[in-house]
């Protein structure tokens, strides 16, 4: 038995955003409140590697919020419709 081709995709609709795409994109807004809640970290202790918490924490958000942007990325190409 042959296998049918597939059906050719039906133009000017475009496929809805799965959930993981729509999870990733809410993870994008994360980083907000947490550097909006400053009183959580403006102290000069803990320390890490000589740096008050003021300054790394907001270096550590840095850091996760390329990530999260870079997931977010991947998972809105790869669920493409």
């Amino acid at each position: 038995m042959a296998v049918p081709p597939p059906s050719p995709a039906r133009p000017g609709r475009p496929k809805p955003p799965g959930l993981w795409a729509k999870v990733s994109l809410v993870t994008i807004w994360l980083p907000f409140p947490a550097l909006l809640w400053v009183g959580g970290y403006a102290e000069s202790d803990p320390r890490l590697l000589g740096l008050p918490a003021f300054y790394w924490y907001q270096l550590a958000w840095v850091v996760i919020s390329s990530g999260l942007t870079w997931c977010a990325y991947l998972h809105t190409t790869r669920h493409k419709g």
